[in-house]
């Protein structure tokens, strides 16, 4: 989902699907979830994962940089599609250069 095609396509399908939730709970609109939106487009398209790459909205900008900081999350349907799982722990600093 990091690429505009992908998006675009998203995009298209959750108009479709957000027509359906636009009923009023006690008052209030009933906002469309992200996990409804996959929920579905799985039944239209069945996946084995998804990726998408995220800001981090509490974090600046990395000094004098147009950087930001990410986080990458994955949604797994099929496990059979991990090969190896391993806990991998960064140090952040270990990746300043001198």
């Amino acid at each position: 989902m990091d690429r505009l095609e992908t998006m675009t396509i998203l995009d298209k399908i959750a108009k479709k699907i957000n027509k359906r939730y636009k009923n009023l709970t006690n008052g209030r609109y009933t906002k469309l979830t992200n996990c409804e939106i996959l929920e579905d487009l799985y039944r239209i398209k069945p996946y084995d994962l998804v990726k998408k790459t995220f800001v981090i909205q509490k974090r600046d900008k990395i000094q004098n940089t147009n950087f930001l900081w990410v986080q990458v999350q994955m949604c797994v349907r099929n496990r059979d599609c991990i090969k190896t799982i391993e806990e991998v722990i960064r140090n952040e600093r270990s990746y300043v250069l001198n």
